[in-house]
């Protein structure tokens, strides 16, 4: 009877620690590992872009860098 009290204590120990929130450094952390790799910055005549190429699945994107010195300028594109 111990060994059932005992495993249905630690069964629901391990639930109830299971259902936490993340805090938002930590889903930033989670994304950054996820698609970190993904992500490519190049120079392109005078601009700065951000390229994300998703290895296996055929996605793609590009996207002005908001760092790029063109926007430091006062220009925008």
């Amino acid at each position: 009877m111990k060994k059932l009290t005992i495993s249905a204590l630690c069964l629901l120990a391990l639930t109830l620690m299971g259902c936490r929130e993340l805090t938002p450094e930590q889903r930033q952390q989670r994304l950054d590992d996820m698609y970190g790799g993904a992500l490519k910055t190049v120079n392109y005549r005078g601009h700065s872009y951000i390229i994300f190429i998703f290895d296996g699945v055929k996605q793609g994107g590009i996207t002005h860098d908001p760092d790029c010195p063109c926007l430091e300028k006062g220009a925008e594109e």
